[in-house]
């Protein structure tokens, strides 16, 4: 109780590092937020990098720029990877107040329909799945480990076999890529052991 009362007043009594204000109107910047509008992520990024925003030694101000740019363009994968890899910060305070939508950024819940239905059907706590997928995959759907594992919940094929018995989802390296068949397999894996 004590460590609560102490991380909230942290969080309620310090706010989140903030870029300078003329900095929402650079051509650079506004190009990428158009961009990322335009679901062109790619070009978005390379506009921030560009600006030199997420060079190394970039400060807290704007790295969480950075993220918060990334994760209200739903590309909450990158958001998220510049919330644990390059910031600190958020880890002293309670997700309250300015703080609570840097929380939301490091734990995002991508995939949100697929994740509800699939964790609904195996009698999994959302929070599990979510944690299973920031740990294994990093919310990358593409994810490949040195064990040929795939996807966001790091499934290999035979386990994926095992768990598609008896329904007619496939259960190959492709398919496992793809988020609705690696979550749902996933989960049915999951809720064998839990």
């Amino acid at each position: 109780e004590r460590a609560e009362a102490e991380a909230l007043e942290r969080a309620r009594a310090d706010s989140r590092p903030r870029p300078p204000e003329k900095f929402g109107e650079d051509a650079g910047f506004l190009r990428a937020l158009e961009l990322f509008k335009l679901g062109e992520i790619t070009p978005a990024v390379a506009e921030l990098d560009a600006l030199g925003l997420t060079r190394p030694g970039a400060g807290p101000e704007l790295l969480w720029t950075v993220a918060r740019t990334y994760a209200r363009a739903g590309a909450e994968r990158l958001a998220h990877d510049v919330a644990r890899h390059r910031l600190t910060d958020w880890l002293l305070r309670w997700p309250a107040g300015d703080w609570e939508e840097a929380w939301r950024i490091a734990f995002p819940e991508p995939y949100a329909r697929v994740v509800d239905a699939a964790s609904k059907r195996a009698g999994l706590p959302q929070p599990l799945v979510y944690a299973i997928m920031r740990e294994e995959s990093a919310f990358d759907p593409d994810a490949e480990s040195i064990a040929d594992a795939y996807g966001l919940m790091q499934l290999i094929v035979p386990t994926a076999r095992v768990a598609a018995k008896g329904t007619t989802l496939p259960h190959d390296r492709r398919s496992l890529k793809r988020p609705s068949v690696n979550v749902e397999l996933g989960c049915r894996t999951l809720a064998r052991y839990a």
